[in-house]
């Protein structure tokens, strides 16, 4: 399904990767769960940036792995997929890859996540705590990796929160923070229709030209960046995908069915959660 991942050669993506090959030879190789986000050590996280004051992280076993709830797990959205690998694999379920306009009625629709998974002050820790570190940019930069349109200069800016009622006027905003680093879980416990349609991993898009695209805000793209703009890709060149770009799956109901369809009578909606 990944094409040119599955190569002999060492894994060429940088940034966070919920996936990874296994350690089977062969051309047909599993994909599996990464160990943690970041290949390498887990020590140069920095701790801050991965827990709350409410529930202090805490270092795992003598290795100094992190705790388990904070590396990937199978319900992570799939990120870092080429597009021809998001095509084909949404065929191969039946299903197809969403449109921009679908993606933009489907975000007037969806009510305003109280605490979406974007760019926060949890990102720019790990950002300046890496700074720090010779040579670690390359490998534990949260900007590595990530959808860049064209044009668009790196930042460290991150989202802010509104001043509090009654503040100053000349209060600064408060920095945003989420609770997450990277890619949250994907699950249809909240039962909101359409679930991170803003935050966690952006989203590709095909139109009906066969024009492809990227759509969607993730937690580690700018807050500059508009959440409802398509921004055209040649799917050709990105062979390696994004790291903050996963699938959201789209399919066609027919107006008038031969007979009942199973799925509409448990009111599924059109677009799968991302």
């Amino acid at each position: 399904l990944l094409g040119d991942f599955n190569s002999r050669d060492a894994d060429p993506r940088s940034g966070p990767a919920g996936w990874t090959w296994s350690a089977a030879s062969g051309p047909n190789r599993a994909i599996v769960r990464s160990r943690t986000w970041l290949r390498g050590s887990d020590i140069d996280h920095y701790p801050q940036s991965l827990s709350t004051p409410e529930n202090r992280t805490v270092l795992g076993d003598s290795t100094g792995h992190m705790a388990r709830d904070l590396n990937p797990s199978s319900h992570q959205p799939m990120q870092y997929v080429p597009p021809d690998a998001a095509i084909y694999f949404a065929e191969l379920v039946g299903c197809r890859l969403q449109s921009p306009d679908e993606f933009r009625a489907a975000l007037r629709q969806a009510p305003k996540p109280a605490s979406p998974n974007l760019r926060d002050a949890r990102w720019l820790a790990q950002l300046e705590h890496v700074r720090g570190i010779n040579g670690a940019m390359n490998r534990y930069a949260p900007t590595l990796g990530m959808f860049m349109p064209a044009g668009e200069k790196p930042s460290a800016a991150i989202w802010k929160l509104p001043k509090v009622p009654g503040a100053p006027s000349d209060t600064p905003d408060r920095d945003y923070d989420d609770g997450a680093l990277w890619f949250r879980e994907v699950n249809s416990a909240a039962g909101d229709p359409f679930e991170h349609l803003v935050g966690n991993v952006s989203e590709y898009a095909i139109d009906r030209a066969g024009h492809f695209y990227v759509i969607g805000a993730s937690a580690l793209s700018p807050p500059d960046r508009p959440i409802d703009k398509e921004y055209e890709i040649d799917r050709k060149a990105a062979t390696q995908g994004f790291s903050d770009v996963g699938i959201r799956l789209a399919f066609t109901v027919p107006s008038k069915p031969a007979e009942p369809l199973r799925i509409a009578a448990q009111q599924q909606p059109y677009l799968t959660g991302g």
